[in-house]
């Protein structure tokens, strides 16, 4: 008996509900998999600076490609220190022809490739938002409805410049911009303009393109897939389309819900495209394919900031990483956790679970890789101890990884979990209920 495999995680805090973990791995469709299925390790984590960061920036064709980071006060430029730049929140950054332009703190700075100077906002106002359309460099005013621009050319930004997201009197949280289209994101609305090639009036706000949505926090909007995803202030998770479209689930909302903070970036691999979802205690990410996953740095969440530059992916936190096919995290094991189901209202014995993977691809040096596996009988309040087997030596392509004499399983059902530390990347597509011929190797 194929057993229901978990291909999206969820989870409910009240316990009620049995929680569906799946950590580390990411699900593709499989035609060749018994189960149609296969759960994907993801990439692991590769030193690529020894700083710590809380800004990234890296565009082909801005300043030779160099790679911007910002660490604790300072930004740096491929390493080399450009100048100072005060804050603690994560930057935004813009890049029209007049420059590279970094918000901070509340304040925006300039830089031409040589010096770093602040860009002057009218009334010495905060700014809570930047970003560029079509070398028009936009920036939210600070706790308002208000919008400024600056043209090409323009060395200052003139007062009487703006224009206003005015449909409601939420204030305006960020700007985004998708293809010829800037979106203003509030407390309570999405308003979106076009541009006009008018350099008097430059955007104008479409008209019946505005949503009744809010949103939760600035930095939980990404681009990915030719659209914006990004968090509700309804703890909902949105891809825009022509209304926005909710992707998460109300086990996925309730987490975000439980968060007082929301920060994403986006990454590509391998065809897949994903959303990374940063909260307080754990770090969600969305597969467009379908499915959610957990993601992980040892025992702690893994790092919301990142940067996709179209061929590689940097990851901020501690260091800055570039993302590779690797089975641990810089060094730090990284545990993949995938669930199971024995779904039955009767007493069933478990005499054997075999668990379909790629067997024979790698061990961890001399010694085989070892699969976890502990049970729940009352919908993950308790657990038993792990039980391991071995997933085989290197060439060892027809082993059958099996655990036995199990004891038997009845109402409510019985939520299996399988867990892997070690380095090998095993690929997982299935597990079984006491397979024909109890599992046993053909000779």
């Amino acid at each position: 008996m194929r057993l229901p495999f978990g291909l999206s995680a969820y989870s409910r805090v009240d316990g009620r509900l049995a929680s569906v973990r799946l950590v580390n791995l990411y699900v593709e469709q499989s035609p060749t998999s018994p189960g149609g299925v296969v759960a994907i390790p993801r990439p692991g984590l590769v030193e690529h600076v020894d700083q710590a960061v809380r800004g990234l920036y890296r565009e082909d064709g801005v300043f030779d490609g160099d790679l911007f980071t910002v660490s604790d006060e300072e930004l740096f430029r491929d390493g080399t220190l450009v100048d100072d730049l005060p804050g603690e929140d994560r930057p935004e950054w813009a890049y029209t022809v007049d420059g590279l332009f970094v918000l901070s703190g509340g304040i925006v700075y300039q830089y031409d490739g040589a010096t770093l100077a602040t860009d002057t906002f009218p009334d010495s106002a905060n700014v809570a938002s930047i970003t560029q359309i079509n070398s028009i460099l936009v920036a939210v005013r600070e706790d308002t409805g208000t919008i400024y621009f600056r043209l090409p050319g323009d060395t200052v930004w003139n007062a009487l410049d703006f224009f206003s997201a005015e449909r409601k009197p939420d204030p305006a949280l960020a700007v985004r911009t998708l293809g010829d289209f800037l979106y203003v994101f509030g407390s309570g609305t999405v308003e979106l303009f076009s541009t006009t090639g008018d350099s008097a009036v430059p955007f104008v706000r479409i008209d019946g393109a505005s949503i009744n949505r809010g949103l939760k926090s600035r930095d939980a909007i990404s681009q990915l897939d030719n659209t914006l995803f990004f968090v509700g202030e309804d703890n909902v998770v949105y891809r825009m389309e022509n209304i926005p479209t909710r992707i998460s689930d109300h086990g996925i909302e309730e987490q975000i819900r439980r968060s007082t903070t929301a920060a994403s970036f986006t990454y590509t691999w391998d065809g897949h495209t994903f959303y990374v979802v940063g909260l307080d205690t754990e770090t969600l990410v969305y597969d467009v394919a379908g499915g959610w996953a957990t993601y992980a740095y040892g025992s702690a969440p893994f790092p919301s900031l990142g940067l996709y530059d179209g061929q590689s992916t940097y990851v901020g936190g501690a260091k800055v990483w570039l993302l590779s096919e690797v089975g641990d995290d810089d060094g730090t094991e990284m545990e993949r956790v995938f669930t199971a189901i024995i779904p039955t209202d009767t007493p069933v014995s478990v005499d054997a679970l075999q668990v379909t993977l790629s067997p024979g691809v790698t061990s961890v040096g001399d010694e085989p890789a070892m699969l976890l596996m502990r049970w729940s009988d009352d919908q993950g309040r308790t657990w038993t101890d792990n039980k391991q087997a071995s997933t085989g030596f290197s060439g060892d392509y027809r082993k059958r990884v099996i655990f036995r004499r199990l004891g038997m399983a009845d109402a409510p059902g019985r939520v299996i979990e399988f867990s892997q530390t070690d380095p090998a990347l095993l690929r997982y597509s299935g597990c079984d209920l006491n397979p024909a011929g109890g599992g046993r190797s053909r000779a």
